[in-house]
């Protein structure tokens, strides 16, 4: 990471990150139950205190395991002595997700609404803005780094299910 500041980077977890389930801000003591990192505060706490202490950008969390597909916008916060950074984390379906009783879906987790995620402390946060992709059954991702003229980098994530593309969204990996 520290080789690569400014350069696109996918960091990949089967755990996933920066989605809030809805029932996790109100009830904090649960989180340490979650399948996903806000089950391991101590862990991305550092890990967030790292990237904007380095101010490390264009980063990429690339993560399945939800079953379902969707993009989150994260804006990671230190300690206030460097400025915020901003990070992308994508969740996205296995080719197969057909046992309903086993998936998660989006109305499982706080979407299209700025959130805080939890557990959060004065040493590391996450502001989260997720929105949800695709929930087919059976689908796959493409995601797709470009750099424009200008030297901005793109990400485009596609969304495909048995019968073509379902949701295609670009958005900008400061």
């Amino acid at each position: 990471l520290l080789e690569h500041r400014d350069i696109p980077k996918v960091l990949c977890s089967g755990s996933v990150f920066g989605f809030v389930e809805r029932g996790l801000p109100g009830a904090l003591d649960t989180c340490r139950l979650a399948d996903s990192w806000s089950g391991y505060p101590a862990t991305w706490r550092e890990l967030v205190h790292f990237i904007v202490a380095e101010q490390i950008q264009h980063l990429v969390f690339l993560s399945g395991d939800y079953h379902f597909s969707a993009l989150s916008e994260l804006e990671l916060r230190g300690d206030g002595t460097h400025p915020p950074v901003r990070a992308l984390s994508v969740a996205c379906s296995g080719w197969n997700a057909s046992l309903p009783f086993a998936n998660s879906v989006p109305q499982d987790f706080v979407m299209e609404q700025p959130v805080d995620y939890p557990l959060g402390d004065d040493f590391a946060s996450i502001r989260c803005l997720a929105t949800p992709m695709s929930t087919a059954h059976r689908q796959f991702s493409k995601l797709t780094l470009t750099q424009d003229a200008q030297s901005a980098w793109w990400l485009t994530a596609r969304v495909y299910d048995t019968t073509g593309e379902l949701q295609s969204r670009q958005i900008r990996a400061l």
